[in-house]
C-alpha cells in the first residue's frame, strides 16, 4: 500500500508543484518518465543477484532490513519535502535506492510461500496475494489523492499540501511492516552447504546466476512467461503519463469527460 501511495503522490507533486505550468510540459514528461524508469530498471538489473542472495541468507532478516531501510529513505524524503529541499535528481536517486531494496524484499517475500504454505494450498495463497496486489493498486491512488487534498480542506494542518503527509504515511507503513515481521516465523532453506561452497569456491555466486539462466533456456515455456511478464510491465508502466494527459489535454473540460485531477 505504502509504495503505491508514494508513487502516485510523487507523480502529482511533479505535475502540480514542480512543473505546474503548461510551458514546462516537456520537463514534466521527462521527470515523470525518469521517475518510472528509476522505479523499474534497478529491479531488472539487481533481480538475478538478489535471487541468489535471498537463497543464501535468512529471509526474515532480509525483509526486516529492507523494510527498515525503505522506511528511513521515505522519512528522508518527508524531511526534504518539509524543507523544500527535494530536487528531481535527489528524488530519482532515492527512488532508485528504494527500488533496489524492494527487489530483495519482494524476492524474499515471494520465495517464502513454499516454506510456509502446504503444497496443496499454494494456488490459493498465490491467488490471495495477487488479489491483495490488485486491491492495493486500486486503493493507493485514491488514498493518496485524499491525503494530498487534506490541507486544503482542513486549515489547521500546518502544510500547504498533503504531499509530505502522504510520504510520511509511506514511511510509517514500512516501519509497521518491519515491526509485524518480528512476530512472524518465516523459515529459510538450509543453505549451510551452499555457504560452505561459496567460501571455498569464489565463483559459486556467478555459477548460481548462470544456473538460473540455463534453467530458463532449458524450459522455453518458463522463458516465454518471463518475457511476457516483462512486456506487460513495460506496457503497463505507460499509464504513469495519464496525469499529463488529464492536466494538459483535458484541462478545459476534464469534468465533462469524467476526469478529475485534484
Amino acid at each position: 500500500m505504502g509504495s503505491g501511495l508514494s508513487h502516485f503522490t510523487f507523480v502529482v507533486w511533479l505535475t502540480q508543484s514542480v512543473y505546474p505550468h503548461s510551458t514546462k510540459q516537456d520537463d514534466s514528461i521527462f521527470a515523470i518518465t525518469a521517475l518510472g524508469l528509476t522505479s523499474f530498471l534497478p529491479r531488472i538489473i539487481i533481480s538475478p543477484i538478489a535471487g541468489v542472495w535471498v537463497d543464501r541468507l535468512d529471509r526474515k532478516s532480509i525483509m526486516l532490513f529492507m523494510d527498515l531501510m525503505q522506511g528511513c529513505i521515505s522519512f528522508v524524503m518527508f524531511i526534504l519535502l518539509l524543507n523544500n529541499g527535494l530536487s528531481l535528481w535527489t528524488l530519482l536517486c532515492l527512488i532508485a535506492g528504494m527500488s533496489l531494496l524492494s527487489s530483495f524484499h519482494n524476492i524474499a517475500f515471494d520465495s517464502s510461500y513454499i516454506m510456509i504454505v502446504p503444497e496443496q494450498h499454494l494456488p490459493r495463497a498465490n491467488a490471495m496475494m495477487q488479489t491483495i496486489w490488485t486491491v492495493t493498486g486500486v486503493v493507493s491512488p485514491a488514498l493518496a489523492a485524499t491525503i494530498i487534498s487534506l490541507p486544503s480542506k482542513f486549515d489547521f494542518l500546518p502544510l500547504h499540501d498533503g504531499v509530505a503527509l502522504a510520504i510520511d504515511l509511506d514511511a510509517l507503513t514500512f516501519f509497521i511492516a518491519g515491526f509485524c515481521l518480528t512476530f512472524l516465523k518465516i523459515p529459510s532453506p538450509d543453505n549451510r552447504v551452499c555457504r560452505e561452497e561459496s567460501t571455498i569456491n569464489k565463483s559459486s555466486f556467478i555459477n548460481h546466476i548462470k544456473f538460473g539462466i540455463t534453467f530458463l533456456l532449458k524450459y522455453p515455456s518458463m522463458l516465454w512467461l518471463v518475457i511476457l511478464g516483462f512486456i506487460t510491465n513495460v506496457v503497463y508502466s505507460s499509464d504513469i503519463l495519464i496525469p499529463i494527459v488529464v492536466k494538459e489535454i483535458l484541462e478545459e473540460d476534464w469534468i465533462s469527460k469524467g476526469w478529475n485531477y485534484s
